[in-house]
């Protein structure tokens, strides 16, 4: 019985909180890029990379995978991508997960 209830909660949380966007999120490069764009909105990959000791790909990655999962949003100027944060993604998720907390049965 202990056993289904840890699964019951298990898949109620997974239908309820995000997982893959806060894992995304809290990587500890992430979580640089996503301070600076706080301070410092609509940066190209180059200027994210002028912060940090990785290669401009790394870099580049990092911020795809935030892109991928709607953490920042990315506007075409000419050849240039710049990035900035999704602040309304961020509420959503956190907002989300934080009502989930308060009422949830199994926490």
């Amino acid at each position: 019985m202990q056993e289904y209830q840890s699964d019951k909660c298990n898949d109620e949380m997974e239908s309820n909180i995000d997982f893959e966007f806060f894992s995304t999120l809290f990587e500890p490069t992430r979580i640089e890029i996503v301070k600076l764009l706080a301070v410092e909105d609509l940066l190209t990959v180059q200027e994210v990379a002028n912060h940090f000791p990785q290669d401009r790909s790394v870099v580049s990655r990092h911020l795809k995978a935030l892109f991928d999962q709607g953490i920042l949003v990315a506007r075409k100027e000419g050849r240039s991508t710049r990035y900035s944060l999704n602040h309304e993604s961020l509420i959503i998720n956190f907002d989300k997960a934080l009502e989930y907390l308060k009422q949830a049965s199994c926490v």
